[in-house]
C-alpha cells in the first residue's frame, strides 16, 4: 500500500525503498527507543501508543524527499492527519507536521524538536 500511495501522490524516497523495508525501519526504531530508555513494561498504553506513532511516522515517512516541487512529508503529515488523525493519541498540533513532534517519556506528552 505505501507503494501505491506514494507513486499516487508523486512522492519519492531518497533511495529505492518497499513496504517490507518501511516496516523494518519501523520496528527498528521502536525496538531502539525501548532498549536506550530501559523500558520494561513500566510505561503505561499512552506512552506505548506514543512511540509506537514516533516510529510510525519515522519508520514509513522519513524516507520521503522533500524538494522545491514537492514535499513528501507535508504530503505524508496531511495523510497521517486524515488517515489516523492522532499522535499516539493526541490530537496533531496546527503547527508543524508529526515530523516536528517527538513524545518526552519524562513529561508524558509531544514535544517540539525546536
Amino acid at each position: 500500500k505505501l507503494e501505491s500511495f506514494a507513486k499516487g501522490q508523486g512522492l519519492r524516497f531518497f533511495a529505492p525503498t518497499s513496504s517490507v523495508a518501511c516496516c523494518a525501519s519501523m520496528l527498528r526504531l521502536l525496538d531502539g527507543i525501548i532498549e536506550s530508555e530501559g523500558l520494561s513494561g513500566r510505561h503505561d498504553a499512552h506512552a506505548c501508543e506514543m512511540m509506537c506513532s514516533f516510529a510510525a511516522v519515522w519508520g514509513y515517512g522519513g524516507g520521503l524527499a522533500v524538494d522545491r516541487v514537492l514535499n513528501g512529508r507535508r504530503v505524508f503529515h496531511e495523510w497521517w492527519v486524515e488517515s489516523i488523525g492522532t499522535f499516539g493519541g493526541e490530537k496533531i498540533r496546527d503547527v508543524g507536521t508529526v515530523f516536528d513532534f517527538y513524545y518526552d517519556l519524562e513529561l508524558g506528552t509531544m514535544r517540539s524538536w525546536a
